[in-house]
């Protein structure tokens, strides 16, 4: 486990005042918490673990209790001898967001709306708070919402930090769901028909082992993925939106290890009789009746494999991409 990290999670879906609620924050907020917690991601310990989904009567969450949260795990962070030092923090929000400039983003709370332009944190504050606070060699910073510019905002600043800026900052990621001025979207893409973020959805599958090389996800790798993959996962909702990523120094520094397997679930009842599915060498893998089915395999993602039914002819290419609970293939 690793207990030496931190994280806040914060999904806000609903804006009661502003009038225009999201779908899928909190469902990208979970997703983010849940691969936090998961021993094959982000292995952190609970305790080390803040999250918070909004709440629309009475509106929230409020400053406050993100102030609360991160006071929390900046006690709990504080170097000690009876446990080692802290290691890396992770800031994830789904959201509405306002962009200031190219570097100040608003992250709009739930009781922000065109007349209450401050109910919103200052996220270079934010970041930069945690960057020299001295308890983190690293921050993770994940945002999934608009950079769209907002005039007349007043974007909060953190009230917690250290009195005296570390000599030496955190090594910085950064990944904005979308480049400045921009806007961020979310829609019920994929075969789950959930609504969901393009960014975080996209952050996910990556982190599962989409962005994995070697068995690695990087930050280099990471960022590689999020530009590749969400202009597509876009696409498919009729949507423009590319993610603007900086890995900084951690670049090369291994954010997780996921399994080099994924489980596939075939379904294979338009065809009777054998069923041949070869993988990427040609070599033949596994070979069963249709009839007998439905069949679950383990297969490395990222990878192509051709499914075959010799009686007729017919052939299917599947490409197995990781990050789905169970990726579906019916033929």
């Amino acid at each position: 486990m690793a207990d030496n990290d931190y994280a806040l999670v914060v999904g806000v879906d609903h804006y009661p005042a502003y009038g225009e609620n999201l779908d899928g924050a909190i469902t990208d907020a979970e997703a983010v918490r849940d691969w936090l917690l998961d021993k094959k991601g982000g292995d952190v310990d609970p305790a080390n673990l803040r999250y918070i989904p909004s709440e629309a009567r009475p509106p929230a969450p409020i400053q406050d209790q993100i102030d609360d949260a991160l006071q929390e795990l900046l006690i709990a962070a504080k170097p000690n001898k009876s446990k080692k030092d802290a290691r890396r923090m992770y800031f994830y929000f789904s959201g509405h967001g306002m962009a200031v400039s190219s570097e100040e983003l608003a992250l709009c709370l739930a009781k922000w709306s065109k007349d209450r332009r401050g109910a919103a944190l200052d996220s270079l504050a934010y970041r930069t708070m945690l960057r020299d606070a001295g308890r983190f060699k690293e921050v993770v910073v994940w945002l999934d919402c608009c950079r769209v510019r907002e005039v007349g905002l007043r974007a909060q600043e953190p009230e917690v930090g250290a009195a005296v800026p570390a000599e030496r900052g955190a090594d910085l990621f950064v990944g904005y769901a979308t480049t400045f001025q921009d806007a961020a979207f979310e829609a019920a893409t994929g075969e789950d028909k959930v609504v969901r973020g393009h960014f975080t959805r996209a952050l996910i599958a990556g982190l599962k082992g989409g962005a994995q090389v070697n068995g690695r996800v990087t930050g280099a790798s990471l960022k590689e993925y999020l530009d590749r993959e969400i202009p597509v996962i876009a696409k498919a909702a009729s949507h423009e939106q590319q993610p603007e990523v900086n890995a900084g120094r951690l670049a090369q520094v291994v954010l997780c290890s996921p399994d080099r397997v994924t489980l596939v679930k075939f379904d294979l009842s338009g065809h009777t009789g054998r069923i041949v599915l070869e993988g990427p060498d040609l070599e033949v893998i596994w070979e069963g009746d249709a009839s007998e089915g439905p069949f679950e395999l383990e297969l490395a993602p990222s990878k192509m494999y051709l499914l075959s039914h010799p009686e007729s002819g017919d052939e299917l290419a599947v490409r197995v991409r990781p990050g789905k609970e169970v990726p579906y293939v019916r033929f």
